[in-house]
């Protein structure tokens, strides 16, 4: 696959022209960004579970409660996508390049839903299904 230097970017972009290349290069940064943001959310809602079922809280609401902040706050920062560059929207914006950018047809919200909650859900159970087998070997 080929991939462009930074400085061929920078002359790409300086035409002001996205191609296919450049979208699919912003796609993939975005697609990046999303990943982080739900893994950094996770590992606070975790920290946060860790806490409750120390301290405050009974099982289920350790449980649950930094579920749903996980996914209500990860959709939101998805959707929200504070860290957009003028690139990415061209791309969305562009009826030709916008098939090279991940989920570009649907709503902030949709996109938020499925990149953002779904999968902070589901990287909230994956790691604590490995934390809970971490645990159980160091105990046997």
């Amino acid at each position: 696959m080929l991939t462009a230097t930074p400085l061929a970017m920078w002359f790409l972009q300086a035409a002001g022209e996205p191609s296919a290349l450049m979208c699919q290069d912003a796609s993939r940064s975005f697609l990046i960004t999303c990943l982080t943001i739900d893994l950094v959310v996770v590992l606070a809602c975790i920290a946060l579970k860790w806490y409750l079922g120390r301290r405050l809280a009974g099982y289920r609401t350790s449980l649950l409660a930094p579920l749903v902040i996980a996914f209500v706050v990860s959709t939101v920062l998805v959707a929200w996508n504070p860290l957009k560059n003028e690139l990415l929207l061209d791309c969305i914006a562009s009826e030709e390049f916008s098939r090279y950018v991940l989920m570009a047809h649907v709503s902030p919200a949709a996109r938020g839903l499925v990149l953002g909650g779904l999968v902070s859900a589901v990287l909230y159970f994956v790691i604590l299904f490995l934390v809970g087998l971490v645990a159980r070997a160091r105990k046997g």
